[in-house]
């Protein structure tokens, strides 16, 4: 994780730990109200948890900062991000890391500019609140994007893949992305490898699911300070793309039947507790393309009479196309400008997304 990294970082839970700043530039998420958040965050620890199976991982809305902010002498030199502490969990005072009612979880900090580099945080905290602090200047490549990552204890390799995912999205975030040439051939593939189980896609099974609020950042000075007005437009986050980019789709020859056929996790889109669309009121991003080519790859590899290795590595082969694809959609799903915010949390949530996968592939047995 570089400069992110959590080891020798303290949380002290002490309202008297975090250092104080004459200005100061506070993140916060600006659509919803923290006690919803820290309620929203703690039911997921606990959903997850509850499936020895799949790993924990799960992540906040991303905080963002559109770029530096005049201060009463200058530019206001650092910003910090606040998370509520989630429901059922307190802050230890030994490590960056909760206490909760399922167990140890960890906690990421991660702070990425748009050319997808980490930049330098201090995490810390109280009872009620997380704060991740960095140091801004106008040399830093705007927007920058504010978000923890949270993960079991025994799985810390989780959060480092979440967040070199995270970064790549960001960076690759430009351009035409995947062509349709590109697409059609790997729908062809796996297509063609499927044929001999007669996939076909149940287009009603799954309908469209209604809009959640969006969720996103807005930044302001700590009390006590000069009160400065923020304009709107300085309210954005992740640049929009220059044109919409494809749509990775579901493949002709899928099959869903996660009542019937097995194993369920290869004909069920994106396996729950994964959503097979990322919507807000800005917008929708559509999953199920990017799951279905996935289900499809594993299932066509483990027919396969290769060794277990080689099974494995075509595999990690086909997650990196899979993280690919998740950002393409996120892309699709939210180019312009208005829907940046929720693009960000598109790409934080894909990150956790591809993490586990990516923990699952290195278990898998083959079959």
């Amino acid at each position: 994780m570089g400069v992110q990294t959590l080891q020798g970082a303290v949380v002290d839970s002490s309202e008297e730990s975090r250092p104080e700043a004459t200005e100061e530039i506070l993140l916060e998420n600006d659509g919803v109200d923290p006690d919803i958040e820290a309620a929203e965050v703690g039911e997921i620890i606990e959903v997850l948890d509850a499936d020895p199976e799949l790993p924990m991982l799960t992540v906040y809305e991303p905080r963002i900062l559109e770029g530096p902010l005049p201060g009463e002498n200058g530019l206001v030199d650092e910003a910090t991000a606040v998370f509520p502490v989630p429901n059922d969990c307190s802050p230890s005072i030994k490590e960056a890391s909760l206490a909760c009612s399922t167990g140890p979880v960890d906690l990421s900090s991660t702070v990425i500019d748009s050319n997808g580099e980490f930049i330098p945080v201090e995490i810390s905290a109280d009872l009620e609140e997380i704060f991740l602090t960095s140091p801004i200047n106008g040399d830093l490549a705007f927007p920058l994007v504010f978000t923890i990552y949270l993960a079991e204890s025994q799985s810390p390799e989780l959060l480092d893949t979440a967040e070199e995912t995270l970064a790549w999205m960001i960076s690759e975030d430009q351009g035409p992305g995947l062509s349709q040439e590109e697409l059609d051939a790997e729908e062809l593939q796996l297509n063609e490898e499927a044929e001999a189980k007669s996939y076909t896609e149940d287009k009603d099974a799954l309908q469209l699911p209604e809009a959640q609020p969006a969720v996103s950042a807005v930044a302001y000075i700590i009390p006590g300070t000069p009160v400065q007005t923020l304009p709107k437009a300085s309210i954005t986050v992740v640049p929009a793309s220059t044109s919409r980019p494809r749509k990775v789709t579901i493949p002709s020859n899928y099959r869903y039947c996660p009542n019937t056929c097995k194993p369920k996790a290869r004909h069920d889109y994106c396996t729950s507790p994964a959503v097979n669309y990322w919507g807000t009121t800005r917008g929708i991003a559509d999953f199920r393309g990017p799951c279905a080519r996935h289900d499809m790859m594993i299932a066509n590899i483990a027919k396969k009479k290769i060794s277990l290795s080689t099974k494995k590595t075509q595999r990690r082969q086909g997650d990196l196309q899979f993280r690919a694809n998740l950002q393409q959609n996120c892309r699709n799903g939210f180019y312009t400008l208005k829907q940046a915010g929720s693009k960000a949390s598109c790409f934080a949530a894909s990150g956790g997304y591809y993490a586990a996968v990516a923990y699952t592939t290195s278990r898998w047995n083959g079959k």
